[in-house]
Order: structure tokens, then C-alpha cells, then sequence
């Protein structure tokens, strides 16, 4: 939850970002369960590698929309937003995000707890600041409601492209054996997942980011502590699997910004981010809390 990094002579309390593993479980979910009730729709339920052990409840009644959409020559483009928002529905998703975005929000503000609790060893808060701390972290519901706005429409987007990739398959693959279809099925569908993947990392750490930063200005902090996660996939790091990166994150490390001016990361564009902003960017920022303290 919290780690202490050495930085300029002396420990830096930063947050440890969370992991995304249940956003990434969910989204690995909807695209196997997107391609079980395609194979199902085709009749293709014989033993393969390429079916999933279990069929998603009430798939075999949707299989007949799928059955039933035209698809004269190729689905329409007004039948893939049919299937789409059908799966949507089907999958109970707007539920689901909602759930995650309550997930992360309560590990981002535990992990502000703790780096306020770290910062404070010793100390006594003071009493009029713990009442706006108190109140802030109620207000942090609204990083939930834009979370599911903008998770349901990027979700919207990976069914659609798992949909899309999966009707190329058909078209091409009309009249051969069904193993064929189905291990085609099975390709796309990975190349799908590795982008829902990629989807769950980024958002998990642009709602941690956004909610630690809140609750720090909610508490009066202007000034943060660049801290990255100093390993050999951080951008920028000489010798690193980055090093080349046009995103710089390895030269922040340890220097002192304002949240309302945010560094220069990517300097060929003038891109100005603060930490964990940048597409799947690992980094914390460290927040100047020492003034609530007596």
C-alpha cells in the first residue's frame, strides 16, 4: 500500500498504485464471452481448444439475434451497434463497471490513508483539516460516476471491435470446417484481449491518480514529489526497455512539481502530465502534506 524511497537524503512516502487484476479479469471475460456465444450461435459446441469451458447463461436464446441479423453478404454496420449494445445489456456491464470503479476508487483513498498516516507518524493533524479530509473522501463518489461514463463508452468500443474482427471471420471463412472458423475465432479474439488488457492497466491507474491528486489539493497541497517505479520498464531509463521512449518519466524521478503545472514529459510534443496521467504510466506522485500537520 505504501513505500518509502530514498530520495535527496531522505525517505519519500509514496503510494504503491494498484494493481488492475479484477478490471482485467472482467474485460478478459467479456471477450471469451463474446466469442463462446458466437461459436454457440454457429453450432460449433464439439470439443475444441478454441471453446470455453462454459457458455455464458442465457446465451443460447441471444445466439438467435446473431442468427438473425442480416447479414447478407457481411453484418451491416447498423447490425454490429445492434449486437454491440445487445452485449452490452447482455453482459450486464454498466453494473460491473460501476463495481470496478467503486474498487478502485476505495484502494486509491486507502492508499492516500496510508501516505498521510506515514507523513504524520508522530504528529498530531490538525483538527479543522481532518474535518475537510473527512468530507473530501465522500466527494470522491464523483470519480466513480465519470469512471463508469467513460468506461462504459470505451467498453462499448472493445465489444464492438471483438464483434467487428469476429464477423470479418465469418465472411472469410464461409463453407469451411467448423474447427477452422472456430480456431480463426480464437485469433481475433486474442488480439482483442491483449488490447481489453492494456484498457484495465491504464484506466485502473488514471482514476488512482486522479482521486490521490483530489484528495491531496482537497487538503491544500500544491506541490508533489515525482516518484517512478524505478525498474527497467520506466520511460526514459538509460539501458532500459524504454530508454527510447519519447515520454521521459525516468528524469522526473524525485524532483518537485505543482499539480497546477504539471512537467514537461513527452518534449518533442511539449506534453505537460502530472504522475500516472500518461498512458499506462506507473508513477506516483509523493504529495507535500507536511503544512496539515502541527
Amino acid at each position: 500500500m505504501i513505500r518509502r524511497v530514498w530520495v535527496r537524503g531522505r525517505y519519500v512516502p509514496a503510494p504503491l498504485p494498484p494493481g488492475a487484476e479484477q478490471y482485467t479479469l472482467f474485460a478478459r471475460r467479456i471477450v471469451s464471452d463474446i466469442q463462446a456465444i458466437y461459436l454457440e450461435s454457429l453450432g460449433l459446441n464439439e470439443r475444441t481448444d478454441a471453446l470455453p469451458a462454459k457458455v455464458a447463461p442465457g446465451s443460447f436464446r441471444f445466439a438467435d439475434l446473431i442468427r438473425n441479423t442480416d447479414r447478407t453478404r457481411s453484418i451491416t454496420e447498423h447490425g454490429i451497434s445492434i449486437l454491440t449494445d445487445r452485449f452490452m445489456e447482455h453482459l450486464n456491464l454498466p453494473t460491473v463497471v460501476d463495481a470496478l470503479g467503486r474498487t478502485v476508487v476505495g484502494t486509491a483513498n486507502r492508499g492516500f490513508d496510508a501516505t498521510l498516516a506515514a507523513v504524520g507518524a508522530g504528529r498530531k493533524l490538525k483538527t479543522q483539516v481532518a474535518v475537510v479530509d473527512a468530507r473530501v473522501a465522500q466527494d470522491t463518489r464523483r470519480f466513480i460516476e465519470s469512471f463508469r461514463r467513460e468506461n462504459l463508452a470505451l467498453i462499448r468500443k472493445l465489444v464492438a471491435e471483438q464483434v467487428a474482427k469476429t464477423e470479418t471471420v465469418l465472411q472469410s471463412t464461409y463453407g469451411v470446417p467448423a474447427k477452422t472458423i472456430a480456431a480463426q475465432i480464437q485469433l481475433v479474439t486474442g488480439t482483442t484481449t491483449s488490447h481489453a488488457e492494456l484498457l484495465a492497466r491504464d484506466q485502473t491507474l488514471k482514476l488512482n491518480s486522479g482521486v490521490q491528486e483530489f484528495r491531496a489539493k482537497s487538503l491544500g497541497s500544491t506541490r508533489y514529489t515525482w516518484i517512478t517505479a524505478n525498474d527497467e520498464r520506466v520511460r526514459g531509463r538509460p539501458g532500459g526497455v524504454w530508454a527510447d521512449a519519447k515520454s521521459n518519466h525516468w528524469r522526473l524521478h524525485g524532483l518537485t512539481f505543482e499539480y497546477n503545472q504539471p512537467p514537461v514529459t513527452n518534449e518533442s510534443k511539449g506534453i505537460r502530465l502530472n504522475p500516472g496521467k500518461d498512458f499506462q504510466c506507473r508513477c506516483v506522485a509523493s504529495p507535500d502534506l507536511s503544512h496539515i500537520f502541527e
